[in-house]
């Protein structure tokens, strides 16, 4: 008893405290686009590669070393690409902006590490190469960190719902939108204190 009432307080010491994050992300979406390039209206197959860095804070819900929330700032270059039905293939390029809120349980991987599963709900705006123009789309995604003292590596993957002609805050996040993706990423983070 004593052995594991001495290292249950040992991890409290060491629990993580506030930190600053800033890293790279990496992914491929797939999904399906009810809106064609050239303005149609189709039910389409879209891949969209992606790659970007994001930065944020890493906090604890009450001074709690287990409960973690995070805001997080993102900018990610896009490659659109949409198949129809013939085969034909049209590709846009672009960037999209988002911020996300995150939040999830930690478990000790040992005294330095925590393993923490999340759950995010995000807002972004992209502007891609194409006649539709700007777009907005509304995010949400699972996922799992491996957090050491000093970097962070995740998997997650994000459902998107993203919708054209123009940017706006779209209070219903989870309603019929032009485009559907699941979004699979790896990212690598560095921490600062």
């Amino acid at each position: 008893f004593a052995l594991l009432a001495t290292t249950l307080f040992a991890t409290q010491l060491f629990a993580f405290k506030d930190a600053f994050y800033f890293g790279a992300y990496s992914g491929l979406g797939t999904g399906k686009s009810e809106t064609d390039l050239s303005g149609g209206h189709w039910n389409l197959d879209q891949e969209t590669e992606f790659s970007g860095i994001h930065l944020g804070t890493d906090f604890r819900f009450e001074r709690s070393p287990r409960f973690k929330g995070r805001w997080e700032l993102s900018y990610d270059n896009r490659t659109l690409t949409v198949t129809d039905d013939a085969g034909s293939e049209y590709e846009a390029t672009g960037y999209r902006v988002g911020l996300a809120y995150i939040w999830g349980y930690a478990f000790d991987a040992s005294l330095n590490s925590e393993i923490v599963p999340f759950f995010k709900l995000g807002y972004g705006v992209a502007n891609l190469d194409h006649d539709l123009g700007n777009a907005y789309d509304t995010s949400f995604g699972v996922g799992i960190y491996y957090i050491t003292e000093y970097f962070e590596f995740g998997v997650g993957a994000d459902q998107e719902g993203r919708n054209y002609l123009g940017w706006k805050f779209d209070p219903e996040w989870f309603r019929d939108t032009q485009e559907k993706n699941l979004a699979p990423y790896v990212t690598v983070n560095i921490r600062l204190y």
